[in-house]
């Protein structure tokens, strides 16, 4: 291979990590200087994953090697053009959050201070409820304004295990709020005593979004609803999700409470209704103190099958009532109704 080819080859991968980097740089600092919005959301989502920004820098970086004839770089540099964008990216978006850190400071600590009380105050709702101090230990929390969501993920080896707190697009309100930590921090919990669950497709991913919901509601005890504080009338209603199953894009969808109607919805948090219905049936006629209760026993001594479903969910939850009150209790009549009613 002759030093020109050579050459060609790094300017190449030096190129598509270039444009990689600028892409995820500068859709992320758009965003995140922005006050909201549906298009600034979806910027701040693409600057964000270094597999889109990385994989545009990469196939930009290709297209060049076509227009130019190819023959100016090697062949195993054409193949590493996207691996090249994505290392770009990775980069592009750290300077973007550590630039928006720096000219926001005041509101990145006073937004990290919220999360790390509020992580504080969960940890504590989950300890009374009964949780084992190895389930409820805390992950790493940080804000981005740039994020248009809150999310956790989970470990994937060095990466994951994660907190990430931005704003709501609609209104460009900061979700660190108590009900938001709150649920995000129930999918740390469940994934710690179901760690299939969250790869399990259909119930599985909105028994974990109900769960995270009913954390919140051991939190926020103000109402039942989520989000109220980032949105007006809140992104979930746990007394009528028949009603306000979830808000996107200031628009307001209906979930399902019962097993017939969830066989036609295939979105999670909107199949969260069917978990969230029957938490309210019983939280609000036991308090939430028993019904976190219920929740946390239920996963402390009973395990969710991989593949589980809302039977399954609704099984272990009745158990638990019963291991905790009694077989002719009320408290077991409540959870058991609230599940037929929902029709489990």
């Amino acid at each position: 291979m002759n030093l020109g080819r050579l050459v060609g080859g790094a300017a190449l991968l030096g190129g598509s990590a270039a444009i990689g980097g600028a892409i995820s740089y500068g859709a992320i600092t758009k965003a995140g200087e922005s006050d909201g919005g549906t298009s600034n959301a979806l910027l701040g989502m693409m600057g964000g994953s270094s597999i889109v920004a990385g994989g545009a820098g990469g196939m930009l970086g290709w297209q060049a090697t076509r227009f130019g004839g190819g023959s100016w770089a090697p062949g195993i540099a054409k193949l590493l053009t996207i691996p090249a964008g994505v290392a770009g990216a990775m980069l592009g978006g750290t300077l973007a959050r550590a630039g928006l850190r720096d000219r926001h400071k005041a509101e990145y600590d006073a937004q990290e201070q919220k999360i790390d009380q509020i992580m504080g105050a969960t940890q504590d709702a989950l300890r009374a409820a009964g949780a084992n101090e190895d389930m409820i230990t805390r992950v790493r929390e940080s804000y981005d304004r740039s994020f248009f969501n809150a999310a956790y993920k989970p470990p994937r080896g060095p990466f994951g295990n994660d907190i990430t707190v931005g704003r709501e697009p609609d209104t460009g309100q900061s979700l660190a709020i108590d009900d938001v930590i709150a649920h995000e921090f129930g999918h740390k919990v469940l994934h710690a005593y179901e760690p299939e669950l969250l790869s399990t497709k259909g119930d599985g991913q909105s028994i974990h979004e109900s769960f995270g919901d009913t954390v919140a509601m051991l939190v926020d005890r103000d109402d039942w609803l989520l989000g109220e504080d980032a949105i007006e009338g809140g992104l979930r209603s746990f007394s009528n999700p028949e009603d306000r199953g979830a808000v996107s894009g200031g628009v307001v969808k209906s979930a399902p409470i019962t097993k017939e109607q969830l066989k036609s919805s295939t979105e999670e948090h909107l199949g969260a209704g069917v978990g969230n219905k029957a938490a309210w049936r019983i939280g609000s006629q036991l308090g939430r103190d028993a019904m976190g209760k219920i929740y946390i026993h239920a996963l402390e001594k009973y395990d969710l099958p991989k593949g589980a479903t809302y039977d399954d969910y609704a099984k272990i939850l009745r158990d638990s009532a019963v291991d905790l009150y009694g077989a002719g209790s009320h408290e077991a009549a409540v959870v058991d109704d609230a599940w037929t009613q929902a029709g489990y």
